[in-house]
């Protein structure tokens, strides 16, 4: 019904009620772009993503974070960015954007291209589909997550679990995500797929315009008061082992959901930054903070209407 209401929306027109250009510059925050059915964490389907880019690239310029400070078409400017770097970024993302000669920043986290293994928050996605699976309930100390039951939505009790633990430590979150492996025999290998930095390189050196991001070591969420020894490992660790393996320099950087806090703010500081982005529900009077928008829906047209800010306008009416 939903992806019905939006399409009829942009077949009446709606959408030419809403200008770009008052979003301008847009900056997309994107994640998996899959054929692949994933109940725990879908991902957008290329086609979605491609109707998305085609709409934009007839009415923006695409450019990249650099081009900012020069920028003075009279066209919307349009930024996209990928977070975490699945592989799928490569083999469905890739593709389109080369297609349409869009740049692209993409935000690494070095324990993923270490490991080839996806960070905390997408282990917890995959494992709740085979809890669900197996219609078997995940053991939590103290937890508030009602039990699975069948047909219940996999994806919100993912973020309802990750909600749960987004304040613990690497120490504690692996140990948790070890015993679930171990009680569903849950072997590695059907983890969702990272880019190693093997791939990484490869990739870059055909690709002129990718351009690399730091996303933390594990993806940590740092609006928690987390440790100096933590930050120092997520933010400045993470930093140095990117430029290491990948012969690169960083100037971008891309706090995990967005979430900061004036410590963790700081200490990104401290590496000279001039893109920190952030997400739509944070935001910063840093001028070097960006945020960004999350086209999340499984319809081109609702995260068109997203991107046009029809959705930060109703919660801005509702807030009145």
């Amino acid at each position: 019904m939903r992806t019905t209401v939006f399409k009829l929306l942009k077949t009446s027109g709606a959408l030419g009620l809403l200008s770009l250009a008052d979003q301008s510059p847009v900056i997309l925050c994107l994640h998996r772009i899959s054929y692949e059915k994933s109940n725990g964490y879908p991902p957008l389907s290329p086609d979605v993503l491609e109707a998305m880019i085609k709409h934009l690239h007839s009415r923006a310029d695409f450019i990249d974070f650099k081009d900012l400070s020069v920028y003075n078409s009279k066209k919307p400017a349009v930024i996209v960015s990928f977070d975490d770097a699945f592989t799928d970024f490569r083999d469905q993302a890739l593709p389109i954007l080369n297609y349409y000669n869009v740049p692209v920043t993409l935000n690494v986290i070095p324990y993923c291209a270490s490991t080839g293994l996806p960070h905390w928050t997408q282990k917890i996605a995959c494992l709740i589909e085979e809890f669900a699976r197996r219609k078997l309930q995940p053991e939590l100390p103290n937890s508030s997550i009602s039990p699975l039951v069948l047909g219940k939505n996999e994806e919100q009790v993912a973020l309802e679990l990750c909600n749960e633990l987004y304040t613990c430590s690497i120490v504690q979150l692996d140990n948790i995500l070890q015993q679930w492996e171990e009680v569903l025999q849950f072997d590695s290998i059907r983890y969702t797929q990272m880019l190693n930095w093997e791939e990484l390189r490869q990739m870059l050196s055909l690709n002129e315009q990718v351009y690399i991001g730091n996303h933390t070591y594990h993806h940590l969420n740092l609006q928690v008061q987390r440790t100096e020894q933590e930050l120092q490992k997520e933010i400045v660790e993470s930093h140095h082992e990117i430029c290491s393996k990948l012969n690169v320099s960083i100037d971008r950087f891309a706090f995990p959901n967005g979430a900061f806090n004036e410590h963790s703010l700081r200490k990104v500081n401290e590496l000279n930054y001039k893109f920190i982005q952030l997400t739509s529900n944070m935001a910063s009077k840093q001028r070097n903070c960006y945020q960004r928008v999350n086209p999340c829906f499984q319809s081109s047209e609702e995260n068109l209407f997203l991107i046009y800010g029809l959705h930060e306008k109703i919660k801005s009416m509702v807030r009145q």
